[in-house]
């Protein structure tokens, strides 16, 4: 899946308008390749962020859950989302991943 990252992200600088990564993931959909820069819960992230799925989260139960502060490249601008991470999933800071940033 890391190659397959790598290589899509290289798409996306060079300029490759609307890919989709692995068949599913459109970037006209809001997904993105982005990198894990905290992991913890929902009291500990403490970077800065674009978009905050945490009181969302929360609301619907899922505070307890381990959340993500994913960083990604969007259009000429860096951003971040924290979000709540797959139950079962475990990610490490520099884990790349997909990240969608028009939903949590």
């Amino acid at each position: 899946m890391k190659r397959t990252a790598w290589v899509a992200a290289a798409a996306v600088l060079a300029g490759c308008v609307g890919p989709v990564y692995e068949g599913r993931y459109a970037y006209d959909d809001g997904w993105t390749i982005g990198h894990v820069v905290e992991v913890g819960t929902a009291s500990s992230i403490q970077g800065r962020s674009s978009k905050d799925c945490r009181p969302g989260a929360i609301a619907q139960g899922l505070g307890s859950r381990l959340f993500a502060r994913v960083a990604y490249h969007r259009e000429r601008a860096y951003r971040s989302i924290v979000a709540v991470v797959r139950a079962g999933e475990q990610l490490a800071v520099g884990d790349p991943v997909y990240v969608n940033y028009q939903q949590c």
